[in-house]
């Protein structure tokens, strides 16, 4: 594992699926608390499949796996990944301790630009 910028990323790509990429970033969120840790599969920018785990505080606890399937095919930019997340956390009424969406995003901006 190398340390970047204060996030711990860890990049993994398998040339043998042409250009599939593995990416995984471990990422300490500027927040209060918490850490979010997003893993993606990218192909030509675009997202094909994520996985959101980490140790925050939720006041609602709600489920991320629906927020993963929104994100699946979305491209790899600042503004559509905003978007997604942003309209997942406003319609679930998601409420956190010590982190934000801005968190979420750029946590899944940090796995993407690492392909």
């Amino acid at each position: 594992m190398e340390e970047k910028d204060g996030s711990f990323l860890v990049k993994e790509v398998y040339p043998e699926t042409g250009s599939l990429q593995r990416i995984k970033c471990l990422v300490r969120i500027s927040a209060e608390k918490g850490i979010i840790r997003v893993s993606l599969y990218v192909t030509e920018g675009t997202m094909m499949d994520v996985g959101i785990t980490g140790d925050f505080m939720q006041i609602n606890d709600i489920d991320f796996d629906p927020l993963e399937g929104l994100l699946i095919g979305a491209k790899t930019e600042r503004a559509e990944i905003k978007r997604i997340v942003h309209a997942y956390f406003d319609e679930n009424e998601i409420v956190m301790v010590g982190a934000s969406a801005d968190d979420f995003v750029d946590a899944i901006l940090g796995a993407a630009n690492e392909s």
